[in-house]
C-alpha cells in the first residue's frame, strides 16, 4: 500500500472521528439520551456525508428516530 493511500485513509479516519464526536456533542447538548447503542451506531459510521446529515438533523430533531431517519 502506498504512503499516499495510507495517509488518505488516516485522514478519512481522523475526519470521521471528528464528525462522530461533533454529533455526540450535539445530541448530548440537545438533551438526547446517548445510550451505548446510540454511541455505537454513531462511532461505527465512517461516512462523513451520513454523519453530517445526522448532525444537521440533530439540531432540530425532537427524537433520535428523526436524527437517524427513522421517524
Amino acid at each position: 500500500m502506498s504512503t499516499i493511500i495510507k495517509n488518505n485513509r488516516l485522514f478519512q479516519e481522523i475526519r470521521a472521528d471528528g464528525g462522530q464526536r461533533a454529533l455526540l456533542i450535539i445530541l448530548e447538548a440537545r438533551g438526547f439520551q446517548v445510550t451505548d447503542a446510540v454511541r455505537e451506531r454513531v462511532t461505527a459510521c465512517t461516512n462523513m456525508e451520513t454523519l453530517e446529515l445526522w448532525a444537521a438533523r440533530a439540531v432540530q430533531a425532537e427524537t433520535l428516530g428523526e436524527v437517524f431517519g427513522e421517524g
